[in-house]
């Protein structure tokens, strides 16, 4: 019996050790993670002051691999990529790659009104407007008054043929400031070529004109 128990006693020792040592490597592998991650992030912004663009495209993918959970390094990695995909337009799968990393940055970091006019930038040169709609009309909430915002969503109304919504984001942008003469040029070419009204058209140009004496691209 005396050896039989001896036996047991080994075996759970020696279980308890295998166990303890599984223990031990996966937590000096979590550390061993965690320093790496911490330095990668580092190393991300080190590069990001000192404009080397890529080399903390290539850091920011390593960290966010590792923190998952981080949406504003998230973010950071997806202006750099945008940021790219405008230094590099002739390659179509970074630009779309770009507006998607935006999209799930928009979502996780909902608060971060920068990735928000990107990805409005990068839906409208991907031709996707209704999504461009969406996204101008969360950044309105946030700013109300900002006509260039107004003045692109009119243009995505125009592209979508809304040309009575396209015409009262315009007058809306035209409201909030009339110094905006994207906003006159835009619904004056609105009614002039899409509603056959050459009339109204003059009347807007003669309008901004008027309100805009002093800018010499009114009269041009």
């Amino acid at each position: 019996m005396r050896p039989k128990r001896l036996h047991v006693k080994m075996a759970i020792a020696f279980l308890l050790a295998v166990a303890m040592l599984v223990i031990g490597v996966y937590f000096l592998h979590e550390y061993q993670v965690k320093r790496t991650a911490v330095s990668m992030l580092a190393r991300a912004a080190a590069a990001a002051r000192n404009d080397e663009p890529d080399e903390a495209i290539r850091c920011y993918r390593h960290y966010v691999n590792y923190a998952p959970g981080d949406y504003e390094a998230y973010s950071r990695l997806a202006l750099l990529i945008a940021d790219q995909a405008d230094r590099l337009r002739s390659n179509p799968k970074l630009q779309v790659q770009a507006m998607f990393m935006l999209e799930r940055a928009a979502r996780q970091d909902p608060d971060n009104m920068e990735v928000t006019r990107r990805l409005v930038e990068f839906s409208m040169k991907l031709r996707r407007m209704s999504d461009a709609v969406e996204h101008i009309q969360r950044l309105l909430q946030a700013t109300p008054d900002d006509s260039q915002l107004e003045v692109e969503l009119g243009r995505c109304y125009i592209a979508t043929e809304k040309y009575r919504e396209a015409i009262s984001a315009l007058e809306s942008a035209i409201a909030h400031d009339a110094g905006n003469l994207d906003a006159y040029m835009e619904v004056a070419r609105l009614y002039r070529e899409q509603l056959d009204d050459a009339e109204q058209a003059d009347l807007i140009i003669d309008q901004m004109v008027a309100s805009n004496t002093g800018q010499a691209r009114a009269y041009i």
